[in-house]
C-alpha cells in the first residue's frame, strides 16, 4: 500500500514478469504517469487491485506490450484459463493490435479496452453475457465485432467512437441499447435492429455518417428523440427508414421514410428522402442540418409552433411548399418559403425564396447557410433575428458564397446582432448613415470583397453596408473578390498570409516543447545539484569526523 504515493516526477513504470497484486494507493497522486509498460499481458489479466480507481493507467496514459528483451507484443492469446476480463484490463493499450482467447470469456469488464486505438480483430467466443460500460469505446481501428445471443444489455459508450466499424451483428434477444453505445461509429452503412429488442438511449447511433438505412422492429417502444441525432452541418446518405408492422409506439406511415411516434404524431427521425405525410403534428429537430434535403412540403396537420428554423443549415434546400389547408403557416405567392400567419414571420427561407410584401419579421436562423443568397427585404420587413442571414464560417466560404440582401427600406430594420454574419446588405444611398449605426455583419471581414454592377465595383463598410444609387437585383450584379490591385493579388497574399501563420504557429509549438523540455531537465538538474550538495557536505563532515579519529588513535599509539 502506498508504495508510490505522491511521486510526481514518476513518468514510466514498466511491470515485468507477473505481477499479482497492486496495493491500496500504491500510485495516488503520480500525476506524470505517461506511459506504463506490461511484458507479460495474460498474467497482467490476473493482477488485482486494491482500488481499481488508482490504478496507474489513466485516461491520457499510454500502455505498450514489451517482452523482457524490449521487443512489441501485438497479437495477443488468452489461454482457457482466463475466463474474465478485468475493469480497465487493457486500457489505452496502444500496441495491442489482435486478442484471442481460446477459452470461453464470460463477461468484460468496464473500459477492459478504451482507448486501443490499433485494436482492430477481437475473438472472445460466444459465451460473454456481460460487458461493462466503455469496453470497447475509442477503438479506432476495430471494423467488426460479434455479439452473441447470450448479451441482453449493451451499456453506455460500450463501442462509443469505434470510427472504423463498418459490420454490426445484433442479436435477437438483445432488449437494451445504452447512451453513446454505438456513438461516432461513422462507418456503419447499416442497421438492423433485432426483434426483441425494447428500448434505445440517447445518441445511441449519433454520428452515423455512413449509415444507408435502418430497420425499427416491432417490439421497440422506447426510444430517445436524441437516439440518431447526428453532428450539425453533415452529409447525409440515409436513404430508406423503416418500421416493422405491428409496433405499437412507431410508424413510417405512406412509406414516408421516417420515423414517427405514433402517440403525438412526431418525425423522431428523417432522411434525405423523407416526404412529411399528412397527420404528422411536429417535426422538431428531426430535419436540422441535414445536406442533401432538396424539398420540402409542410401538410395541413402541422400545428406546432416553430420559435426557430426547424431545417436551420439545410444549405441544400431548393423547394418549399405549405398545404393550403394548414391554418398557421404558408407560403404565399409560390414565394419558396414558410411564413406564420399570426405574425407575418418568415420562418424558412432558401435560395429560391422571394419574400413577399407583408412579411413583417425574417426569423432566427431563417436563411442559415443558404449561400450565395440573393434576396430583396420588401419594405414591409421591420425586424431581422439574430442570424436569419448568417452561414457557416469555412475555408470555402470566405471567398465567393457571401449573402446579398437589398433593402428598399428608408428607415433600417430593428436588427439583432450580426444577422448577416459575413454578408453584404445594399440599401439606398439616401439612407446610408442611417444603417450604419446598426451591425449587420461581422466587422471587417469583407475587407477584400466587393460588387460589380454595371461595370461600377462597390465595396462593403466594416460593418457590411454598401451605399447604393438604385437598387439591383439578385441578377444584375456580381459578386466577387479582388483580383489584382496595386499589383497584389488579394487572394494569393491571403493564402500566402495562411501559410506562414501555420509555419509560425509550428515554429511557436516546436519552441514551446522545447522550453518544456529544458524547464524540465533544468529542474532535474537542479534536484540532483542539491543531492549532491547535500552528499558533499555529508562528505566533508565524515572526513573532518575521520581525521579527528585517526588523531586520537595516533594519540593512544603514542
Amino acid at each position: 500500500d502506498y508504495s508510490f504515493e505522491d511521486c510526481n516526477r514518476l513518468r514510466t513504470i514498466a511491470f515485468y514478469g507477473s505481477v499479482k497484486y497492486i496495493g491500496k494507493s500504491a500510485f495516488k497522486g503520480c500525476s506524470s504517469i505517461s506511459e506504463v509498460i506490461i511484458s507479460d499481458p495474460v498474467a497482467w489479466c490476473s493482477t488485482s487491485f486494491a482500488i481499481l480507481s488508482i490504478s496507474p493507467i489513466r485516461n491520457s496514459t499510454k500502455v505498450y506490450l514489451r517482452d523482457a528483451d524490449g521487443n512489441e507484443i501485438s497479437d495477443v492469446v488468452l489461454p482457457e484459463e482466463v475466463t474474465k476480463l478485468r475493469d480497465s484490463v487493457f486500457r489505452g493499450c496502444v500496441s495491442l493490435k489482435s486478442l484471442t482467447a481460446k477459452g470461453a470469456i464470460t463477461s468484460i469488464g468496464q473500459q477492459a479496452f478504451d482507448g486501443c486505438e490499433n485494436l482492430s480483430a477481437v475473438s472472445l467466443g460466444n459465451e460473454w453475457s456481460d460487458i461493462g460500460s466503455e469496453a470497447f469505446s475509442k477503438c479506432k481501428s476495430l471494423k467488426s465485432i460479434d455479439i452473441p445471443a447470450s448479451v441482453r444489455d449493451i451499456p453506455e459508450k460500450a463501442f462509443y467512437c469505434c470510427e472504423s466499424l463498418e459490420k454490426l451483428n445484433l442479436p435477437e434477444g438483445l432488449q437494451s441499447i445504452g447512451d453513446f453505445a454505438f456513438g461516432d461509429c461513422k462507418k456503419l452503412e447499416e442497421l438492423i435492429l433485432p426483434e426483441g429488442l425494447v428500448s434505445v438511449g440517447k445518441y445511441a447511433f449519433s454520428g452515423y455518417g455512413q449509415l444507408k438505412a435502418i430497420h425499427i422492429p416491432s417490439t421497440l417502444v422506447r426510444i430517445s428523440p436524441y437516439a440518431f441525432q447526428s453532428e450539425i452541418y453533415r452529409e447525409n446518405i440515409l436513404e430508406s427508414i423503416t418500421v416493422a408492422e405491428g409496433n405499437p409506439s412507431f410508424d413510417s406511415r405512406g412509406n414516408c421514410n421516417a420515423l414517427i411516434s405514433t402517440s403525438n404524431d412526431s418525425i423522431i427521425l428523417a432522411c434525405p428522402k423523407t416526404v412529411i405525410p399528412e397527420g404528422v403534428k411536429k417535426i422538431g429537430y428531426a430535419f436540422r442540418g441535414m445536406y442533401g434535403l432538396k424539398s420540402v412540403h409542410i401538410p395541413a396537420s402541422i400545428e406546432e409552433t416553430f420559435g426557430d428554423n426547424p431545417f436551420i443549415f439545410c444549405k441544400d434546400l431548393e423547394t418549399i411548399t405549405v398545404s393550403e389547408a394548414n391554418p398557421y403557416y404558408d407560403s404565399r405567392q409560390g414565394c419558396n418559403a414558410i411564413i406564420e400567419k399570426s405574425t407575418s414571420r418568415l420562418v424558412t427561407g432558401c435560395k429560391n425564396t422571394v419574400i413577399p410584401d407583408g412579411v413583417k419579421i425574417i426569423g432566427s436562423n431563417a436563411f442559415a447557410d443558404n449561400v450565395p443568397l440573393y434576396v430583396n427585404l420588401p419594405s414591409s420587413v421591420d425586424e431581422i433575428s439574430g442570424g436569419a442571414f448568417c452561414y457557416e464560417t469555412t475555408e470555402d466560404s470566405i471567398h465567393g458564397r457571401c449573402v446579398f440582401v437589398t433593402c428598399d427600406r428608408e428607415e433600417p430594420p430593428t436588427a439583432e446582432s450580426w444577422p448577416f454574419s459575413d454578408g453584404i446588405a445594399f440599401v439606398p444611398a439616401s439612407s446610408a448613415e442611417t444603417y450604419s449605426t446598426i451591425t449587420l455583419a461581422t466587422p471587417n471581414f469583407l475587407t477584400n470583397q466587393y460588387v460589380e454592377y454595371e461595370g461600377t465595383k462597390y465595396f462593403p463598410d466594416g460593418n457590411g453596408i454598401v451605399k447604393f444609387e438604385g437598387l439591383p437585383s439578385g441578377e444584375d450584379f456580381t459578386f466577387k473578390t479582388y483580383g489584382e490591385l496595386n499589383g497584389m493579388t488579394m487572394e494569393a497574399e491571403l493564402q500566402q498570409s495562411i501559410s506562414r501563420l501555420a509555419e509560425t504557429e509550428d515554429s511557436l509549438d516546436e519552441a514551446f516543447r522545447r522550453q518544456q523540455a529544458l524547464s524540465e531537465d533544468l529542474s532535474r538538474y537542479n534536484d540532483e545539484e542539491s543531492e549532491l550538495t547535500l552528499i558533499l557536505s555529508r562528505n566533508r563532515e565524515l572526513a573532518t569526523q575521520y581525521r579527528s579519529d585517526i588523531d586520537r588513535l595516533i594519540f593512544l599509539t603514542e
